[in-house]
């Protein structure tokens, strides 16, 4: 499931990267709700009770990038990606990309969070553990930013 990637023609102004099998553009987040577009995978637009977040990350020859999709309550999308310029794992890029979604969403209480990554999802959700150190912070910070919410499911 590619949540975040947003499907654009090549020509639109973007970061192009190469996400699963697809061609995407991510959007730079902007202060506006984004038009409708189709996510692969994942229909953003379907009903839901409470505040969504999407996240994914991609690595190819041009580099590493990330991206989350906050999703509204009203349904309004807000859209934010970046790159990351750190040698990294696909596993780390996963972790960043959570990260930035968590990061959108300030005095929220309750939070779905939407990915591809089951090794993160397990991790955090405490199901699975980790052996390689470079990815004890990332998990402990995430662990910490679920503190915020009375309520987040993974």
């Amino acid at each position: 499931m590619d949540c975040s990637a947003i499907i654009e023609e090549e020509e639109e102004e973007g970061l192009t990267i190469q996400s699963l099998e697809k061609r995407v553009v991510l959007k730079n987040w902007t202060a506006t709700p984004s038009r409708d577009r189709r996510v692969p995978g994942e229909d953003i637009t379907e009903a839901y009770d409470g505040w969504r977040t999407f996240f994914d990350g991609a690595a190819n020859f041009k580099g590493v990038s990330i991206g989350a999709v906050l999703v509204l309550e009203t349904g309004q999308k807000y859209l934010v990606s970046a790159k990351l310029r750190f040698l990294c794992t696909n596993n780390m890029i996963e972790y960043e990309a959570d990260i930035l979604g968590l990061n959108m969403t300030i005095d929220i209480q309750e939070l779905l969070v939407i990915g591809d990554s089951d090794f993160l999802v397990h991790q955090v959700q405490g199901e699975w553990a980790t052996k390689y150190s470079k990815i004890f912070p990332y998990l402990h910070y995430v662990q910490e930013l679920r503190k915020r919410f009375t309520k987040i499911e993974f």
